[in-house]
C-alpha cells in the first residue's frame, strides 16, 4: 500500500498542477487535456424541478462558476453501472474548465468510511484518489471519525485540500478541531467563501469513543457559528458564501438540520448538504426572507451535483451513474440487494445507506437538464460517460492490491443474505450477523451470552448468492468494531429496544437486529419521549414497554428483573445511536473478547458453518414482529 500511495501522491501532484483554481486569492489557470463535450442549458428564471435559483447576496459580476459537489461517498470510488467513480468526478471537472468555467470541486462529508476500499487503508487510499481527482475543499461527516479523531487528523494532513468544520471544538483547549473556512478567488476577481458544518449527531453516530474530548455546537450555538462564518467571509470580501454541511434533513435532526441553519441565518448564497443520502434541491427562506438553495447529490457517487453560477444566480443539475439514469435499472435495487450492486445507502458505524433498504436511489423525477454528455441523445437522461484515465488507473491499482489481500473464498451460499430493510425490520442478514457475533463470543468466553444485538446501520450491504469472499464481508460490516459483552437488567434491555425503535416505522440506523431474542414492536402506539440522554441528540423512552414487548431471551421467558449477558459491538456498548443505557451498563460490566465484527462473520462462515450458508438464512426467522409496518420501502436512509 505504501508503494501505491507514493505513486498516487506523485500522480496527484501532476494532476493538481493543472487544476484551474487555487485557493487563498490566486486566480484560476486554464486546464488542458482530452475532454468530453458538455452541454448546459441556461435556466435563469426557471424554478422547475430541474432548476432552482438561490440567493446570491448581491455583488454580481460576469462570473462563470461551476461547483461540482459530492457527498456520502463512503469509499465508493470504483466505477460501475451503479457508481460514477472518481474517474468521472475528475473528468467532469476538466470538462467544465475546458468550457471556460471556474470550477470548484467539493464534498460534503462521509468520504473515508463505508466499504472495503475505504476500511482497507483507514481512508488513506480514498484521500489519495480525491487528491488526484482535484478536490478543492471538503466538509467533515460523522463517519469520517470512525477510525478515531487521531486517524482522521492524519488523513487530513494527507489531503491536498482543506477539511472544514466551524462547529467542532477541542474541549481541552477551546480551539477548533479543524479549519473553519476557506476562500477562493475566481478568474474575474470574485471571491467565494466556504465554511463547513458537521451534524451534532456525530457524538453518537460515530462510536462515542471516537469523538471523546470534542464538542459539537448545536441549536442556537450552531446557528451562531454559521452566522459568524458568513459575517467573517463577507468581511473579507467574499460575495458568494457557501455552507458545506453534513447536516441532513431527517426529523431526528430537528433543530440541527440544513433547513434550520438557513432559516436562522442571513447572507448564505447556497448550502451544499450531505448525511441523509438524498437527492435534493429546494429553497428555504433565510432571516431576511430571501431564498437560499439547499442541494444534495445522493450517496456513493451514484451522482454528481452541478451548481452553475451565472447571471448572479445558482442553478442545480446533476449527472447520474448509468443504472440510475431515467429508464435505467437502478430505480430498483434494494439496498444492498442487486448483483454487484449498488452500495447500500446510509448505514451506521456505527451510514450512512437508504434508510429502509431501498437503494435510495430512485432516479430524479424528470431528469436533469443540461448536465454532461447524454447517453442515447435523450435530454435529461443525465448519465455521464467521461473518465479520467490517470485517476482510473490509480483506482485500479488500489482495487488490485485490496483484492490480493481480501480475495480469499470463505463460504458459498445458495441464497442472498439480505440487508434489506435492516433499519426498520428483521432481515436475513441481520439474523446471520447477530448469530455470528453470538457464536464468536460463545467461542471466546467460558459461558455463552444470553443474546446478541447490533444496530441495523452496522450492516452496509447485502451478500449475494454464490461464492463469498473476505471483501464481501468487509463491505457488509466495514467499521472494525470490537466484540464485547455487557450485563444488563431486563428493564435496561427493554429500554434499549424501546429507544432504538423510537422512529419506527420510519427507518433509523439504531433499529436492532437480534439473536436469541424475540420481541414485538407496535408502531401504531406513539413513542413517548422522556428526558434527553446526556451527550446525545436522542431521548429516553418515557414509558418503556409501551411499544415493545419482549417475549423471550436466551430461549426463556423474558424477565425484567433478570440480569442478561448481551454480546454486541463496541459502538452499541459505548452508547452509539440510541443505546445510552447500554453505555451506563457497560461502564461497569463491558468485557472485550478479542475479536472484531468482521472476524465474527468470517469465522462463523468458515468454521461455525463449515463454509456453507444453511437455508435457515434464506429468509428472516421471525425474531422481530412489527405491527403497523406496511413493509413499503423508505425514501432514504440517513446517517
Amino acid at each position: 500500500m505504501k508503494k501505491i500511495l507514493r505513486r498516487i501522491t506523485i500522480a496527484a501532484m501532476m494532476l493538481i498542477l493543472g487544476a484551474g483554481l487555487m485557493s487563498c486569492g490566486q486566480n484560476t489557470a486554464d486546464s488542458t487535456g482530452n475532454h468530453t463535450q458538455i452541454s448546459t442549458e441556461d435556466s435563469a428564471g426557471d424554478n422547475t424541478e430541474d432548476s432552482v435559483k438561490g440567493n446570491t447576496g448581491g455583488g454580481v459580476k460576469d462570473t462563470k462558476l461551476v461547483i461540482l459537489h459530492t457527498n456520502d461517498v463512503h469509499g465508493y470510488i470504483e466505477a460501475s453501472d451503479y457508481c460514477l467513480g472518481m474517474e468521472a468526478v475528475a473528468q467532469l471537472k476538466k470538462d467544465y474548465e475546458q468550457q471556460g468555467y471556474d470550477v470548484l470541486l467539493m464534498d460534503a462529508g462521509d468520504m473515508l468510511q463505508g466499504n472495503a476500499l475505504a476500511s482497507f487503508s483507514k481512508g488513506g487510499a480514498i484521500v489519495s484518489v480525491m487528491n488526484a481527482a482535484g478536490y478543492d475543499v471538503v466538509a467533515l461527516g460523522n463517519h469520517d471519525f470512525d477510525y478515531g479523531a487521531d486517524v482522521l487528523g492524519q488523513r487530513m494532513s494527507e489531503m491536498d485540500f482543506p477539511a472544514l468544520s466551524a462547529n467542532i471544538t477541542v474541549d481541552a483547549t477551546g480551539e477548533p478541531f479543524t479549519q473553519k473556512n476557506a476562500e477562493f478567488t475566481l478568474s474575474d476577481g470574485t471571491k467565494v467563501g466556504i465554511f463547513g458544518l458537521d451534524t451534532p449527531k456525530t457524538k453518537t453516530e460515530s462510536s462515542p469513543k471516537n469523538t471523546a474530548g470534542l464538542s459539537f455546537a448545536e441549536g442556537e450555538e450552531l446557528y451562531t457559528a454559521a452566522q459568524e462564518q458568513i459575517d467573517e467571509l463577507k468581511g473579507r470580501g467574499c460575495s458568494v458564501i457557501v455552507c458545506l454541511g453534513h447536516l441532513g434533513e431527517e426529523s431526528a435532526s430537528d433543530g440541527n438540520n440544513a433547513e434550520d441553519v438557513v432559516e436562522n441565518t442571513k447572507g448564505l448564497s447556497v448550502l451544499i448538504d450531505g448525511h441523509d443520502h438524498r437527492v435534493e434541491k429546494q429553497t428555504f427562506k433565510d432571516l431576511e426572507g430571501k431564498d437560499v438553495l439547499v442541494v444534495e447529490a445522493g450517496d456513493c457517487l451514484k451522482g454528481i451535483g452541478i451548481l452553475t453560477y451565472e447571471n448572479g444566480a445558482f442553478t442545480e443539475s446533476m449527472v447520474r451513474a448509468r443504472a440510475f439514469a431515467r429508464g435505467g435499472p437502478g430505480a430498483e435495487p434494494s439496498a444492498g440487494g442487486e448483483a454487484g450492486a449498488e452500495p447500500l445507502e446510509g448505514g451506521e458505524a456505527g451510514a450512512e445507506p437508504s434508510e429502509g433498504g431501498e437503494a435510495g436511489a430512485e432516479p430524479l423525477e424528470g431528469g436533469e437538464a443540461g448536465a454532461g454528455p447524454l447517453e442515447g441523445g435523450e435530454a435529461g437522461a443525465e448519465t455521464y460517460s467521461g473518465s479520467d484515465p490517470a485517476v482510473a488507473g490509480i483506482v485500479a491499482e488500489i482495487v488490485a492490491e485490496m483484492e490480493a489481500s481480501l480475495g480469499e473464498k470463505v463460504a458459498v451460499s445458495e441464497w442472498d443474505l439480505n440487508a434489506g430493510n435492516a433499519f426498520a425490520k428483521e432481515t436475513s442478514l441481520g439474523d446471520f450477523a447477530t448469530d455470528a457475533i453470538y457464536w464468536q463470543v460463545s467461542q471466546a468466553v467460558q459461558s455463552a451470552p444470553d443474546a446478541a444485538i447490533i444496530n441495523g446501520g452496522a450492516l452496509r450491504k447485502s451478500i449475494k448468492a454464490g461464492e463469498i469472499r473476505l471483501r464481501d464481508i468487509y463491505d457488509v460490516i466495514p467499521f472494525g468494531n470490537q466484540l464485547c459483552t455487557i450485563e444488563v437488567t431486563g428493564a435496561q434491555l427493554l429500554e434499549a429496544l424501546e429507544a432504538a425503535t423510537y422512529a419506527a416505522p420510519e427507518p433509523k440506523a439504531a433499529f436492532p437486529q437480534v439473536s436469541q431474542i424475540k420481541f414485538t414492536l407496535d408502531t401504531t402506539v406513539p413513542y413517548q419521549t422522556g428526558d434527553r440522554y446526556p451527550d446525545s441528540v436522542y431521548y429516553a423512552p418515557a414509558a418503556p414497554g409501551s411499544r415493545v414487548t419482549i417475549t423471550e431471551v436466551g430461549g426463556k421467558a423474558f424477565d425484567p428483573e433478570a440480569v442478561y449477558t448481551i454480546a454486541t459491538i463496541d459502538f452499541v456498548a459505548s452508547g452509539g445511536d440510541t443505546y445510552y443505557c447500554f453505555a451506563q451498563a457497560g461502564a461497569k460490566t463491558k468485557t472485550y473478547v478479542g475479536y472484531l465484527d468482521f472476524d465474527a462473520l468470517a469465522n462463523y462462515m468458515k468454521t461455525g458453518l463449515e463454509g456453507t450458508i444453511p437455508e435457515i438464512y434464506a429468509e428472516p426467522q421471525g425474531r422481530i414482529t412489527v405491527i403497523g409496518n406496511d413493509g413499503k420501502p423508505a425514501p432514504n436512509r440517513p446517517e
